[in-house]
């Protein structure tokens, strides 16, 4: 099993850019191999 998290108000306070962190952490982490855990970091602009 492979988890993304996304955590507010860091990553976001609405539930569908939460949701959307969270998905693209999830995406990491099956991209890297199966059993993994992501947590979504912000990009630095």
């Amino acid at each position: 099993m492979s988890i993304g998290s996304a955590f507010a108000p860091a990553d976001g306070g609405e539930p569908e850019l939460l949701l959307t962190c969270s998905d693209h952490a999830l995406y990491e982490a099956k991209r890297t191999g199966k059993g993994r855990y992501r947590a979504h970091v912000r990009a630095a602009n």
